[in-house]
């Protein structure tokens, strides 16, 4: 499988007038041609940066070190995190699209449905206003949202989640990008409402060939869509495989702590995995896991190891990986 985005060594830092933080260490992904790729891991740890920073949308005060690569075709290779300010949004919408978590929030509510589905494929391409407004319709129809011609003169307030996320979906395909990115793409919807849209992320991926990188807490959701897996924990890739191997001989204790938590069996008793996240401003020597880790020794709490591979595409940051 020929890579299409290769993240490279990245790592992101906060600066302040007192301190400076590292959020992300050393991250490296990559992500094949038509690949479903999913990043899983509890809230705070890297998820959503990692994204983010694939299209430097980082918020004020961050730094970004490392490589992103796209290949737009064989020939071609971008370096994202080189390229200047004024080149940027040549590149999002057209060869990477992103479904952000909060519809609501991503949504100018002060302009129509259509005028945001419409926007990119005007700046993209140069379609004229009423022309962009028809491939709305389309897209709109695309992602079953039903009687699109009235939904284009509707405004963010006026739909549901369900229908903003859809809407949402349809912009960020709007000019076919060779990768979506999508961030806890059924946040704060039902049960119901989350089946449909990642039931429609599928499907839009096995006709258009897209890649896609899932970002998500839920393992349930990596097992129904994904190829491969990178578990992230405290800005870390602390492993990474394919689905299969993940779920049947996990090899680091914070992914086998995830797996035991999943609610397998009606009436059995959850055995989450003690303590939280730490701050990356008070991660602990040695292993970032070691604090919540029952399978820790001395060796651990002094020494961070680095991401070795194990086998054929599976990678684990663990010096006891072997016992486990």
């Amino acid at each position: 499988m020929s890579s299409l985005l290769r993240i490279e060594n990245l790592s992101v830092f906060h600066y302040s007038d007192t301190e400076r933080v590292q959020i992300l260490s050393d991250v490296s992904i990559h992500i094949g041609t038509s690949e479903v790729f999913g990043v899983v891991g509890e809230s705070g740890c890297g998820k959503t940066m990692t994204a983010l920073s694939v299209l430097r949308l980082l918020p004020p005060g961050m730094t970004v070190e490392g490589r992103v690569i796209i290949r737009p075709s064989e020939s071609q290779e971008i370096d994202l995190l080189s390229l200047p300010e004024s080149q940027l949004p040549g590149i999002r919408g057209k060869y990477i699209g992103m479904v952000f978590q909060e519809p609501m929030t991503s949504l100018n509510p002060v302009l129509s449905i259509g005028s945001q589905v419409s926007e990119p494929l005007i700046y993209h391409e140069g379609l004229s206003k009423k022309e962009a407004i028809k491939r709305a319709v389309e897209l709109l129809r695309r992602v079953k949202i039903p009687e699109p011609e009235k939904v284009v003169r509707y405004y963010p307030h006026q739909l549901s989640g369900g229908m903003r996320q859809r809407v949402m979906i349809a912009i960020a395909i709007s000019c076919s990008p060779l990768l979506l990115i999508a961030d806890e793409p059924t946040t704060a919807l039902d049960v119901t409402i989350q089946a449909e849209i990642l039931r429609l992320l599928m499907e839009l991926q096995e006709s258009t060939g897209m890649s896609i990188l899932l970002i998500t807490h839920d393992l349930s959701i990596v097992a129904e869509t994904c190829q491969r897996v990178a578990v992230m924990y405290a800005g870390r890739v602390v492993e990474e495989a394919s689905v299969r191997e993940i779920f049947t001989t996990p090899m680091h204790p914070y992914t086998r702590g995830l797996l035991q938590s999943l609610p397998l069996q009606r009436g059995k008793k959850l055995n989450p995995i003690p303590g939280v996240v730490p701050s990356p401003r008070e991660l602990p020597r040695g292993c970032k896991f070691s604090t919540r880790c029952e399978y820790r020794v001395e060796e651990c709490e002094t020494r961070e190891p680095s991401l070795q591979r194990i086998k054929d595409g599976h990678k684990v940051r663990c010096i006891r990986a072997d016992r486990i």
